[in-house]
């Protein structure tokens, strides 16, 4: 089963924005490469990171590189009130707690 979460990145210096769609929390060398571009599309800014963000960003982002080289990136939900739970244990607790709440048990 696919599992894909809309994600909005953002730019403060530039005050650009982007919404991406991370497929089980991971971002694809195209998708990281079109944030870059529609961030922060100024070749010699130093304005954000590799991604192009700067700024409070609703997920944290950790780029991935295969010996050296950029192929993507992982992105992961601060808080669990933004209801994106990728991993399969954080999914079987939130899970587990929705029908807690739902039948009335602590």
């Amino acid at each position: 089963m696919n599992r894909y979460s809309k994600i909005e990145l953002t730019n403060d210096f530039h005050e650009t924005s982007i919404t991406l769609r991370a497929a089980h929390g991971k971002l694809s060398l195209r998708q990281v490469r079109r944030a870059k571009r529609a961030l922060c599309g100024h070749a010699a800014c130093i304005c954000g990171d590799a991604l192009g963000t700067r700024g409070a960003q609703p997920v944290e982002i950790e780029m991935l590189y295969d010996r050296g080289i950029l192929i993507g990136a992982e992105v992961r939900a601060i808080s669990r009130d933004m209801g994106l739970y990728w991993s399969e244990q954080d999914e079987r607790a939130a899970l587990n707690e929705q029908h807690a709440q739902m039948t009335g048990q602590s």
